[in-house]
């Protein structure tokens, strides 16, 4: 008998009042659990379907539709949630709009199943890690408090102590967001990425992983050319080693100096998004 636990099901919620849809995802998208819901339902009914993304068909919605997304958005629970539209507008200043309102992705017929499962798991992903960064970014700016298990080590061995001191009296100071293109296709695993980060940053400098090829990295007493040089470097050896993609956000300490850590992560975590936006590897904040 096999007593092992099954992940559960990531769930689906559609809201459509298509009879086509909930029978097109149900058929294709058997590893999730597919919910349905009218359009317009009230977000309260949402929230109870516990869904890891959200799908919207945007036929009865039309301007609403922005309303709809924004509530969807201003609650705690959907922040990170993955967010698509299907719509078969094609109108540049529409589909720019429902983006500026938290939409991840716009759906458009005809569905390729496999592709469309793909982005799916890749959204999923992308959004815990995003929710994982801006936690860990609070914890860390919060700092008295080590209560949470994945800082412990950096509360104990205090090695964030030193890029406090630099953020306080506005030292030099560099920030790096890493993200390297981390699925389970290729034969290099997360350890070996690490292993590779850390030959070319020096031990002193605190590494914090955020999982699935997202890193951040401190560099203390370090200035952005010095940053940008340990950047490119990392990159040449990722993609010219494991022929594997990378992208780097930096941020660097300025005049007037940053606030406090949180301020600097955001910046380097803009400057991140940038270079993904863009197709760049390396952008500076």
């Amino acid at each position: 008998m096999n007593n092992e636990k099954q992940a559960p099901q990531k769930v689906i919620l559609l809201l459509t009042d298509s009879p086509y849809y909930p029978i097109f995802f149900k058929h294709h998208f058997s590893n999730f659990l597919v919910c349905v819901l009218p359009s317009h339902s009230e977000v309260d009914k949402i929230e109870k379907t516990e869904p890891d993304l959200i799908i919207i068909d945007d036929q009865k919605y039309k301007e609403s539709i922005f309303r709809t997304c924004d509530d969807l958005r201003s609650k705690k629970k959907f922040l990170y949630t993955p967010l698509l539209v299907i719509s078969g507008v094609l109108k540049t200043q529409y589909l720019e709009k429902l983006s500026q309102t938290g939409v991840n992705q716009i759906i458009q017929e005809p569905i390729d199943p496999a592709s469309l499962k793909n982005d799916l798991e890749e959204l999923i992903l992308t959004c815990k890690s995003e929710e994982k960064l801006n936690d860990l970014t609070h914890k860390i700016g919060d700092f008295p408090s080590a209560a949470d298990i994945r800082l412990r080590p950096f509360f104990s061995k205090n090695l964030l102590a030193p890029i406090l001191l630099s953020i306080k009296e506005g030292k030099k100071l560099s920030l790096l967001a890493i993200d390297i293109e981390y699925n389970e296709t290729h034969e290099y695993t997360e350890r070996d990425l690490t292993k590779i980060i850390k030959k070319i940053f020096p031990e002193i400098h605190p590494l914090i992983s955020l999982g699935r090829g997202k890193y951040l990295i401190f560099l203390n007493q370090m200035d952005i050319q010095d940053a940008k040089f340990l950047g490119e470097t990392l990159r040449d050896v990722i993609t010219h080693t494991l022929q594997i993609g990378i992208k780097i956000g930096i941020s660097s300490q300025k005049k007037p100096p940053y606030a406090n850590i949180r301020e600097m992560i955001l910046a380097a975590k803009m400057a991140l998004l940038e270079a993904q936006k863009k197709g760049t590897t390396i952008e500076i904040y």
